[in-house]
């Protein structure tokens, strides 16, 4: 089982009752740690400003 599922069944055991937990796989977003790790690569992705609202 993969490790985010692991997480995610582990967070959901804590949330109230009515609440879900639910895993989200964006990818990789244009960020400025990402800038610092990929250089100039960083810029063939997504900025996270603009992520959200595609």
């Amino acid at each position: 089982m993969r490790l985010a599922t692991l997480l995610t069944r582990s967070l959901a055991q804590e949330l109230p009752i009515g609440m879900a937990a639910i895993p989200l796989n964006p990818g990789i977003i244009h960020t400025d740690m990402l800038s610092i790790s990929f250089g100039e690569e960083a810029a063939n992705y997504p900025y996270y400003v603009t992520f959200g609202k595609q």
